[in-house]
């Protein structure tokens, strides 16, 4: 029967079949070439009795199992070939049992023989083989409604009669569709991990749950209509509570865990994840530049060699003014009184200079061409100048950071960390651990790794985005700007924070869709900046999370400024050094007159 069912359903549909018995050789399949199987169609029956049906569908279940693409997520078609049962309801329900509870298999038909006492003269064949003249057709839904929940109740929706060879249903597909939309209130067991600020388990006050995690799952549950009973999970470091977490999702004990966990390889084999909804990076935080002083920047506008050829350029124009002044003095003596000495050169050339206006004009033609060039000159130099002198009284930058991890290793940093990081960069990444060559301080608390880093111009840690964020939020006083914070170019590892469901159940699927919905519609990210607003203007309970000052390299002033009296201090300078050489001059010119004037007898 069961060869002449297979060669007809290939003949009619023209799908591959792959074939497996119990105790034959399986072809190998390479991790990188198997996908997953959508259908199985399962043929067992009892050697000796009943009792035995169940126990070689159990074999025949384990050996599929083992095989890589094993999907208890696919439609399963059950056909018992055995006598036909006086309480085949009864058969069906110990099947769907054994199927759902140790197999997590929820899409199934069961074809179970009914007992038949006729026996005509189309199936006297069929009755001499003891083959079963008629199959009852079962199937359950989970979570149909409040009173049923995950509780099986199979039901027959038609049967299949050998004899006439057509099946008569009483309404219903043989599939009908088995992932709920709506839970209709009934629980789902969560298992939680203490992970803030995502999710904050308060156990004096009761078990109440908080967190960013937390309103996402709570808007995940009113959506499908689900009640949520959480579980108590052990204390304990990071790495050891989520592995205890799923042991218990692979047990069946819980029907779900999250509290930040990360969508990882290892944390996969023994549980499916959902579609994430929060991403994160997990990068190196190193000190900003520092602001640059002005006079540094100021004189940095031209190169060495550039201002060298100015003052040369300055000098040669005076120089060849005070000739041509001189020289055109005997031939149009009347003409020119301007540029005769040499100071008076240097006053002139120098007022051009600055842009303000000479205290003499020149009165012939050489000189008046002469100048006119020099008036060209002074005036692009004076643009390009001014351009960037404005612009650095105003921002003069910030020097070169740290951006590689060769820069990095080279520093004198200090690296500072907390076990949960740290514990998760060794777990992920042991050979990236062990190439970290900078001295380890262990923080206090959690969070004032971000605190030191905030603090201090010498310190390096790694942390998440958006844990960095919540510390940061949470220390700085009321009132002040929302300090800077430089990361290296490349970053650790890409964190994508998920839920993880027992393997292979089908609630995958129901938090898929709403997850993805609920992404699609924008109340992922308005939740986040509520909570970041909670962060920045909520009390907290950790005295440890304050921060007094902002090292000068954190500041953040790149919003906006306030032009004061402190950004002219460069123009102030010169102006004082040009009071002080004046007062220098007159102070030697009087000297010089007392000293070289005849002395009255």
């Amino acid at each position: 029967m069961v060869y002449a069912f297979l060669q007809k359903l290939n003949h009619i549909t023209r799908w591959p079949l792959q074939i497996s018995c119990v105790g034959s050789r399986v072809p190998e399949i390479m991790f990188d070439d198997f996908g997953k199987h959508h259908s199985y169609m399962i043929f067992t029956w009892a050697d000796e009795g009943e009792d035995d049906i169940m126990g070689n569908l159990i074999y025949q279940l384990e050996e599929m199992k083992d095989s890589p693409s094993w999907n208890p997520r696919a439609r399963f078609i059950v056909a018992i070939i055995a006598q036909p049962s006086q309480n085949a309801s009864l058969m069906a329900l110990e099947i769907a049992e054994e199927l759902w509870n140790n197999y997590r298999v929820a899409d199934v038909l069961l074809m179970v023989p009914k007992a038949d006492n006729t026996c005509t003269k189309n199936a006297e064949s069929a009755c001499k083989k003891d083959i079963p003249l008629s199959f009852g057709l079962y199937t359950w839904i989970p979570y149909e409604s409040h009173k049923k929940c995950a509780k099986i109740n199979v039901f027959l929706i038609g049967e299949l009669t050998l004899e006439s060879k057509r099946r008569s249903l009483k309404g219903a597909s043989l599939f009908p569709v088995k992932i709920p939309k709506h839970f209709h209130g009934c629980p789902l067991n969560v298992s939680t991990i203490h992970t803030p600020p995502a999710l904050v388990v308060n156990n004096v006050a009761g078990h109440i749950h908080s967190g960013l995690e937390v309103q996402y799952l709570d808007q995940f549950a009113q959506a499908m209509n689900a009640t949520l009973v959480y579980q108590e999970v052990a204390p304990g470091d990071a790495v050891t509570v989520r592995l205890e977490t799923l042991s218990d999702l692979h047990k069946g004990s819980t029907d779900l865990a999250f509290g930040g966990f990360p969508l990882h390889p290892t944390a996969a084999v023994f549980a499916d994840p959902t579609v994430s909804y929060l991403e994160d990076n997990l990068v190196w935080y190193v000190p900003c530049g520092m602001p640059n002083a002005r006079m540094e920047r100021v004189a940095a506008i031209f190169t060495p060699s550039l201002w060298l050829a100015m003052c040369t350029v300055f000098l040669l124009i005076v120089v060849v003014m005070w000739g041509l002044a001189n020289c055109t003095r005997f031939t149009q003596i009347n003409k020119s009184h301007a540029c005769i000495g040499v100071s008076d050169s240097i006053s002139v050339i120098w007022a051009v200079y600055l842009g303000v206006s000479a205290p003499k004009i020149p009165r012939n033609d050489a000189v008046r061409t002469m100048f006119i060039f020099v008036v060209w000159y002074s005036f692009a130099t004076s643009c390009v100048f001014q351009t960037y002198f404005t612009s650095i009284l105003v921002n003069p930058g910030m020097s070169q950071q740290i951006v590689t991890l060769e820069e990095l290793y080279q520093s004198n940093l200090v690296y500072h960390y907390n076990n949960r990081t740290d514990s998760f960069v060794k777990f992920t990444d042991p050979e990236y651990y062990s190439e970290i060559r900078l001295e380890k301080k262990e923080c206090r608390y959690r969070g004032t790794c971000i605190i030191d880093y905030l603090s201090n111009t010498n310190v390096a840690t790694i942390s998440s985005s958006f844990h960095a964020e919540y510390y940061t939020l949470a220390a700085i006083p009321a009132g002040s700007s929302t300090p800077r914070m430089c990361t290296l170019k490349d970053k650790f590892y890409n964190i994508r924070y998920t839920m993880y469901i027992e393997k292979g159940s089908f609630l995958v699927d129901s938090f898929n869709r709403i997850i993805r919905r609920v992404i699609e519609a924008g109340l992922i990210e308005k939740l986040k900046q509520d909570t970041k607003t909670s962060w920045r203007y909520g009390k907290f309970s950790e005295p440890h999370l304050t921060i007094d000052t902002v090292v000068e390299t954190n500041r953040d002033e790149s919003d906006y400024f306030v032009f004061s009296m402190s950004h002219l201090k460069l123009a102030f300078y010169f102006l004082i050094l040009g009071y002080l050489l004046s007062i220098i001059m007159i102070v030697g010119e009087l000297l010089f007159a007392r000293y070289t004037s005849p002395q009255e007898e």
